[in-house]
């Protein structure tokens, strides 16, 4: 059942800048949930790690804009800035979740965000919850 809520807020979260075609080491990612289902409202902790030879300058994740981010954690990073912008798949604005790092600093990189909200209607069936 974990599995299901787990599912569906992995989509709600699009990994957006984080792919390379040096990647011989598949990313991880790990999540944490918690849902409460009278209320319909969740709270998230996400985790991205990137391998050392895969992985990019800067990242940008993706996060439904009616989301609230609590947190980024990104250590090594130079920069972390979450910013609205126009993502055009969707033809809406989404929360820009965007980590830099050094240049040539090619360590694994783990960022983590926690984040929390309510589901919507469309999200929040009797499947789901």
């Amino acid at each position: 059942m974990l599995f299901r809520y787990y599912r569906v807020l992995l989509l709600l979260l699009i990994i957006g800048g984080a792919t390379s075609s040096q990647a011989a080491t598949p990313h991880q990612v790990r999540a944490l949930l918690r849902l409460e289902p009278a209320t319909k409202h969740f709270w998230c902790r996400y985790t991205l790690t990137i391998p050392a030879e895969a992985a990019p300058e800067n990242i940008r994740l993706n996060l439904n804009k009616a989301f609230k981010v609590l947190s980024v954690n990104a250590p090594r990073s130079t920069q972390q800035r979450v910013a609205p912008y126009m993502y055009s798949v969707y033809q809406d604005t989404v929360q820009g979740i965007e980590v830099a790092y050094a240049p040539h600093n090619r360590q694994p990189r783990q960022i983590t965000i926690t984040y929390e909200g309510t589901l919507s209607s469309r999200f929040a069936t009797e499947q789901v919850m």
